[in-house]
């Protein structure tokens, strides 16, 4: 484990990486009316901004129980922790360089405080 002031520090230069613009989109329904019966509904979207580290190529993990090699993700993100349960809603997706991306995992990384979230392209 990390002593204070080296977490502060790590955090520090991990912070310099954060270079990509992320925004999550979330959307949600709203029913127009009670009791419809085709579930007719009203759809409103928010968005935030903030930054954070991206990589563009896929991940791989090994994984003997499913035969070998299964893809984690198109595309890994780095973001401060703050930002982790905006991953973990329903109805989010993300958008990084104008590519919809939806997150697959969240992994958190105690010793500086970010999470790791691996992402597949929404085409």
């Amino acid at each position: 484990m990390l002593k204070d002031y080296q977490k502060q520090k790590v955090k520090n230069v991990r912070n310099d990486t954060y270079t990509e613009a992320i925004t999550i989109w979330e959307l949600s329904k709203t029913p127009l009316y009670t009791d419809d019966a085709y579930d007719r509904v009203s759809i409103s979207s928010s968005s935030r901004t903030f930054s954070g580290s991206v990589a563009w190529g896929r991940t791989f993990e090994r994984n003997d129980s499913e035969g070998g090699n299964i893809l984690v993700g198109d595309v890994t993100l780095v973001c401060d922790k703050n930002y982790e349960s905006y991953f973990k809603k329903e109805d989010v997706y993300i958008v990084v360089n104008s590519v919809r991306l939806r997150s697959k995992r969240v992994t958190s990384i105690l010793d500086t405080d970010e999470i790791v979230i691996y992402c597949e392209r929404i085409e």
